[in-house]
């Protein structure tokens, strides 16, 4: 199961299209362009927009909360998609 994690605090729970990956196309739709990818605390992957930051997107501060322990400092901006291993190829 993957989640969408709006800059507006709303979590909402996303499928790919095929039913089983997401395309590179879903993941910059959701992303809003280019996206890079870190994992969170739980090791799951979470795809970013890459140029966020540069474009001054919105802090996502319930992604940010996410973020592993490595990252510590960091802090993420933009809607963020958070997924499990198996559903990305």
């Amino acid at each position: 199961m993957a989640r969408l994690i709006k800059t507006d605090r709303t979590v909402t729970e996303v499928f790919p299209k095929d039913g089983k990956e997401f395309t590179v196309d879903e993941l910059m739709e959701y992303v809003g362009g280019f996206f890079e990818c870190v994992r969170n605390r739980d090791n799951k992957v979470m795809f970013v927009n890459e140029y966020g930051k540069i474009e001054k997107l919105p802090y996502n501060e319930l992604a940010t909360d996410e973020l592993h322990p490595m990252f510590f400092g960091d802090m993420l901006v933009g809607d963020v998609l958070v997924t499990e291993e198996g559903e990305v190829s």
